[in-house]
């Protein structure tokens, strides 16, 4: 949650706002709207998952009188990807041969509504979960989990399937509880 504060000329301008972020590549979205009178304005507003960038501004705008608008006075940095996953994010511990859940949100906007869902083991892919795909990109889908060795150090990456160099893997790893010890090197990757 991002705190904004910006003022306005009571005189001059209406008491309904939009405030809406934009970069380089133009308008990214409507962060709020509301009728709100006075002077001097401070809100909380989550921002939607962005693309990563450090040329982000704000523009609050009249509504009734769109050429009344101002832009942040500095660009901002976003952090992120508009692919994220939700669950497992690390910590977790998952059992093979059992299923579990996979939970995952998209910008449909900049990302899409389809996700491909993967588990990864360091840089190694697992094993291919398959699409998953939600009109308004929040989904959460439930997976059988393969038979590997016993591990703490896997991941699930979700990428998008409109755009595949937009993805995001969990924020830490997680553990599956194999039916094969981790010094078994005769264990298969499961495609």
């Amino acid at each position: 949650m991002q705190q904004i504060h910006w003022q306005t000329n009571a005189s001059l301008s209406n008491a309904t706002y939009r405030i809406e972020l934009w970069n380089s590549a133009g308008w990214m979205a409507d962060l709020w709207s509301d009728y709100s009178p006075g002077r001097d304005h401070t809100i909380q507003i989550y921002f939607p998952l962005l693309p990563a960038g450090s040329d982000y501004r704000l523009r609050v705008v009249d509504v009734l009188n769109p050429q009344l608008y101002a832009l942040s006075a500095q660009p901002f940095t976003v952090t992120g990807s508009p692919v994220c996953v939700r669950a497992p994010n690390g910590g977790e511990t998952w059992q093979a041969g059992q299923t579990a859940q996979i939970s995952w949100e998209s910008n449909i906007n900049i990302s899409g509504t389809a996700v491909r869902l993967e588990l990864w083991k360091a840089s190694l892919l697992i094993k291919d979960f398959g699409l998953d795909w939600s009109a308004d990109g929040i989904n959460t889908k439930t997976v059988d989990v393969p038979m590997v060795s016993t591990s703490n150090y896997y991941r699930i990456r979700a990428t998008s399937v409109w755009d595949p160099t937009w993805f995001d893997d969990s924020d830490a790893t997680f553990t599956i509880l194999g039916t094969k010890s981790a010094a078994d090197n005769n264990w298969t990757l499961y495609r």
